[in-house]
């Protein structure tokens, strides 16, 4: 085999390696979801309210691939939400941290009472992180994140969502407040 042959398999050889190793990247999808929703006269004592789900999954690897290689899990999945009005006008000035909606919850519940007791604050520290292995949302291999909720008190104001106002479950000094106008 001449030397310009062992050259051209070399450099082929590298292009298929870095090709398959481009398909086992994680790969996030964004899917809209189902309402999720706060009842009036809550337990907990949070505003009724109403928010989109918005489910976030790590597409799993082509089939002609997935008998010898599984996608990356997509580790400490965490983001920022900035808003922006009709004209691209970004609302704030600064970015929102996402909250995961299928985190543990922060709140430590009374068993006898029912009541919130305390808050766990390691759970509300890692709030913002999640895991998403590779799969689809018929297999449950997702995170939810719940972005802004409507409270029901007026229609017109939503309130985004973080760690904060999750377990607070009120508007808060007027921070992340979207009015509709």
């Amino acid at each position: 085999m001449s030397e310009v042959s062992q050259v051209l398999l070399m450099v082929l050889s590298i292009l298929i390696v870095l090709g398959l190793e481009s398909f086992k990247k994680p790969k996030l999808l964004f899917k809209i979801g189902d309402f999720g929703e706060i009842k009036p006269n809550d337990p907990l004592g949070r505003t009724p309210s109403k928010w989109t789900h918005v489910f976030v999954y790590n597409e799993p690897m082509p089939k002609l691939l997935s008998w010898i290689w599984d996608r990356s899990p997509a580790l400490s999945c965490r983001g920022w939400i900035t808003f922006h009005d009709l004209d691209g006008q970004d609302l704030f000035g600064r970015k929102m941290k996402i909250r995961w909606a299928n985190n543990p919850e922060p709140l430590l519940i009374d068993p006898k009472t029912g009541n919130p007791s305390s808050i766990d604050w390691d759970k509300m520290r890692i709030g913002h992180l999640w895991d998403i292995p590779p799969g689809t949302i018929e297999h449950n291999d997702y995170g939810i994140l719940d972005i802004v909720f409507r409270s029901a008190d007026d229609e017109n104001v939503m309130v985004g969502i973080t760690t904060h106002t999750y377990i607070i479950g009120k508007i808060v000094n007027g921070y992340w407040v979207l009015e509709d106008t």
